[in-house]
């Protein structure tokens, strides 16, 4: 379901672990809220997946994960130990960037297991939520439904609710308490990888699979023999072998990218045909030069494919200024490109769907 859940039971199996979660940042920080890290202390030694940035928050954030974590006593039951530290990064860290973080810390030990593996063995939807209030003892709430919300406090069922139904886009928010009140949080969980076909398994393929590790996108990666993938495939990608690539583009789930660099031009062409014609796509883009996308043009407009979806061809593919050849300079502007148009479209979501500050509690 969600990496930071399959990483952190991972982790269990070797001791207790605590997560490390930005939940609010306020001006010039090193990692957003929603970023976090595990932490995990074998004896001498320290674990750790992820970053919430580095420097002197980081260090300092790791520095009160192992306090808590020698806190930990074997056999201990479920305590759901929770705690919040205030970080001014310029008077508190000497920090010039001089933003304001909020840290949550989450400790998970041989009493949190079980719960843990049942959330992570809980089929996936879209979207699904994690909530907790920042006080120690009580377990995790997970929404799937707008009915869950219901089951929450006002505060947090209104924007719970709002993400469940669609309303607003799911996103970290921190509900702040009152003086007989804890704080929440709530943060989207699940699957939220940018899904991209990759199809062709050559030079410039692989470079893609490389350089997408750890920028939030689950790539397919499709060719027509298992033949043509290295021995080793990096844990964001999953082959797909396929003797009809066009197929699995017909196939593909609305709202997928696709990337076309196959070995064969006209496989090329009838991938991007098979896309065209859909026309449900985020991204579309295929890899050659300016004269290879007007030949292409000439024969999908013949195909049946309208003007209107022939724009959204990218051809070539990639940011403008880098003008290398090699592999590894294309992949390196494709994920750029990429990132800027995931960037786009959540900007236009946002806009889209407003907040609804008014907006009443939910009913059934």
């Amino acid at each position: 379901m969600s990496s930071w859940l399959e990483t952190a039971i991972g982790m269990l199996a070797n001791g207790p672990v605590v997560r490390v979660t930005v939940i609010r940042a306020e001006g010039s920080t090193p990692r957003d809220a929603g970023t976090s890290m595990l932490v995990t202390d074998l004896g001498q030694s320290l674990c750790q997946s992820g970053t919430i940035g580095g420097g002197a928050l980081e260090f300092d954030a790791v520095k009160a994960a192992r306090r808590l974590l020698a806190c930990v006593e074997p056999g201990d039951t479920a305590r759901w130990v929770r705690e919040v530290r205030e970080y001014p990064l310029g008077p508190q860290l000497c920090q010039c960037c001089g933003g304001f973080a909020w840290v949550l810390f989450e400790v998970f030990a041989a009493g949190e297991a079980e719960a843990l593996m049942a959330l992570q063995a809980m089929p996936a939807s879209s979207p699904m939520l994690l909530a907790r209030h920042l006080m120690s003892g009580a377990p995790l709430h997970i929404l799937t439904d707008r009915r869950d919300a219901v089951q929450l406090p006002e505060a947090v069922g209104v924007p719970a609710h709002a993400m469940l139904t669609g309303t607003e886009p799911a996103r970290v928010v921190l509900i702040e308490g009152g003086p007989s009140t804890p704080a929440w949080f709530i943060e989207p969980l699940g699957q939220t990888a940018q899904r991209v076909y990759l199809y062709g398994a050559g030079h410039v393929g692989r470079e893609v699979v490389r350089v997408t590790a750890g920028l939030g996108f689950d790539v397919y990666w499709v060719d027509t023999d298992a033949c043509r993938f290295p021995a080793e495939i990096a844990a964001h990608a999953r082959p797909v072998i396929a003797p009809s690539p066009e197929l699995v583009a017909a196939a593909a789930p609305a709202d997928a990218m696709h990337l076309v660099m196959t070995y064969s031009h006209p496989m090329d062409e009838t991938i991007c045909r098979a896309l065209l014609l859909r026309n449900d796509f985020a991204f579309l883009g295929l890899i050659g030069s300016k004269t290879k996308r007007a030949r292409f043009a000439q024969g999908l407009v013949k195909a049946g494919v309208s003007n209107a979806a022939l724009q959204r061809l990218v051809s070539p593919i990639g940011i403008g200024g880098l003008t290398g050849k090699e592999p590894a300079v294309i992949a390196v502007s494709v994920a750029a490109q990429l990132l800027l148009e995931v960037q786009t479209r959540t900007a236009a979501k946002a806009v889209a769907k407003p907040h609804e500050m008014a907006q009443l509690r939910p009913q059934e």
